[in-house]
């Protein structure tokens, strides 16, 4: 096909496509802002650890509006699309350990570190394959422990779930010709039992991350903390924030098991009180009851999730009418202002 021919043919396929030979301005606009210069993707290099303190918070961030945005998803009707969204949210999350842990690798002399971090670059499997082995060695160390039977999490990801996560995610968005047939994103029972599942079990680790990501300060904290230069109890002062990051990563691991450690949590939050400014505390806790029953208004129809977010909102009500820690009148206001 010579020259003018082909230009012929991309022309009658733009005319085809609905795309004309004379733009407006607005158009013009459009098209140049979607097309707009961008810095590449890195691919290589070490990163600093502000650097990697700021990668963690963002990654962390992204995650919880991706799995709020699926909750809302499931809210209104359109839970295969809450799938894709529940998943990229699981990716993102597992996105933290694995920069800190290739931080940590270069801190203590890997040389191979960053070339290895980058060479996974944004492959999905790995990610969700680290949060497999994450989950996995939480799960050794804390579960069945005969002395308190403590759980860091309930729900973990086996190696199949894994396997199959990436399929399962593109299944949500997009329409197949199998040789069964159309298949188109839709949502059965059982898809719904395992979306479920996966909201749960990300929905866990976010809220306990949010006491190490949930601002860059407490990512640098973090990170301090796990090459030996700060101790936890040194951490940055804290914002309301933070305050409640801490109240809600000690509901996550006291509601894990079936029945919420109401004496364990109630000894931490009554130590923790005390060593906070009280308003700053109550202030907190009033502000993650809140968030907790939004959540559950949103996510009704998924079981494991509601039961998860049910004995999460238990230990924080508990906590809130303990006037012997937070006062008669602060307890009775709060649970005033909640009712």
């Amino acid at each position: 096909m010579n020259d003018h021919a082909s230009k012929d043919r991309n022309q009658e396929e733009i005319v085809e496509l609905g795309i004309h030979q004379d733009p407006s301005e607005f158009e013009k606009r459009i098209a140049d802002h979607i097309g707009r210069p961008m810095a590449k993707i890195r691919k290589a290099g070490s990163l600093p650890q502000d650097e990697v303190a700021a990668a963690a918070t963002a990654y962390f961030e992204n995650a919880c509006e991706l799995l709020s945005d699926s909750h809302l998803l499931v809210a209104h009707g359109r839970p295969q699309r809450a799938i894709g969204l529940a998943v990229l949210s699981l990716e993102e999350l597992a996105k933290i350990p694995m920069i800190v842990n290739t931080w940590l690798r270069d801190v203590r002399g890997e040389e191979r570190a960053w070339a290895e971090y980058w060479k996974v670059g944004g492959r999905h499997k790995p990610k969700q394959e680290l949060l497999l082995a994450y989950g996995s060695r939480i799960r050794t160390e804390f579960d069945g422990d005969p002395m308190s039977d403590r759980k860091l999490y309930e729900f973990y990801p086996l190696k199949e779930l894994v396997e199959h996560l990436d399929r399962f995610k593109q299944s949500s968005w997009y329409v197949d010709i199998r040789e069964d047939g159309i298949h188109q994103p839709v949502v059965s029972p059982a898809d719904l039992e395992a979306l479920d599942f996966i909201l749960a079990l990300v929905q866990e680790r976010a809220d306990s991350f949010e006491a190490w990501h949930g601002s860059v300060r407490r990512s640098q904290d973090f990170l301090d903390q796990v090459v030996g230069n700060r101790a936890h109890h040194k951490w940055s002062s804290y914002t309301q924030a933070e305050v409640a990051a801490d109240i809600l990563y000690q509901a996550v691991i006291h509601s894990a098991s079936e029945i919420p450690d109401y004496m364990a949590f109630n000894a931490f939050f009554q130590a923790y009180h005390r060593s906070r400014p009280s308003k700053r505390v109550v202030d907190a806790l009033s502000q993650l009851i809140t968030r907790i029953r939004s959540r559950l208004e949103r996510v009704s129809e998924l079981p494991l999730l509601t039961s998860r977010s049910l004995r999460l909102s238990k230990l924080l009500l508990g906590a809130a009418s303990r006037e012997d820690i937070i006062g008669r009148s602060r307890s009775r206001k709060l649970l005033a202002e909640l009712a």
